[in-house]
């Protein structure tokens, strides 16, 4: 009887480890989720803001990290990890794609986005 209840609680641990890791990666895919919304709306705001420099091709990843970092509070460094700058390189191609490099008038560029997006 010992052992069946020691192989219960064996099972028990095993389940719960199982359950911890898939709750943890459920939780990182949301926290991931809420961070490429945030970040692809502040993204798209700041480009809009500074449309004159975006299709001069001034606008740097740099100036975008610093903004996003400033706007969201992460560090520039954590912005730089690749997860992090894949979603920042995605939201700018977006608007690059979309608008024609800001060849296209900024009114026009910005019907092609959802209506409500709004800078955070």
């Amino acid at each position: 009887l010992k052992c069946f209840f020691r192989s219960i609680f064996v099972a028990v641990m095993r389940l719960s480890t199982v359950l911890l890791a898939v709750a943890v990666a459920d939780n990182k895919q949301v926290a991931d989720d809420m961070f490429k919304d945030t970040a692809t709306r502040i993204i798209e705001a700041y480009v809009f803001e500074e449309y004159e420099k975006f299709a001069a091709g001034e606008l740097t990843f740099r100036t975008l990290k610093t903004h996003l970092s400033e706007k969201i509070g992460m560090t520039y460094e954590d912005l730089s990890l690749d997860h992090y700058a894949a979603v920042i390189e995605d939201a700018t191609d977006a608007v690059a794609n979309k608008c024609d490099s800001g060849k296209m008038p900024l009114a026009e560029c910005k019907r092609k986005f959802p209506a409500d997006r709004e800078e955070l």
